[in-house]
């Protein structure tokens, strides 16, 4: 298990019912992005070759790192009164 932080933000907009994107022509149905970057942190792996027979090989060091973000964009239709 994996500890980190993330941040991000977003934003969602109600469709105008004459707008050409609005296909219900309700006052319902609205468009949302939003962005998300996460960081777990990073660590170091020893990576090791077994040689022949057995033998010890040759083996390295790999810093691994989890890091990345996340981009979201969608279109909603809202069911019953709000």
């Amino acid at each position: 298990m994996e500890t980190g932080y993330a941040y991000g933000g977003g934003i969602e907009y109600a469709l105008p019912t004459e707008s050409f994107l609005n296909f219900f022509r309700t006052s319902a149905v609205t468009i949302k992005g939003e962005y998300i970057r996460y960081d777990l942190g990073s660590r170091n792996l020893v990576v090791a070759n077994v040689g022949p027979a057995g033998t010890p090989g040759i083996g390295y060091i790999s810093r691994v790192s989890t890091e990345g973000s996340l981009a979201r964009a969608g279109i909603n239709y809202k069911f019953g009164t709000y």
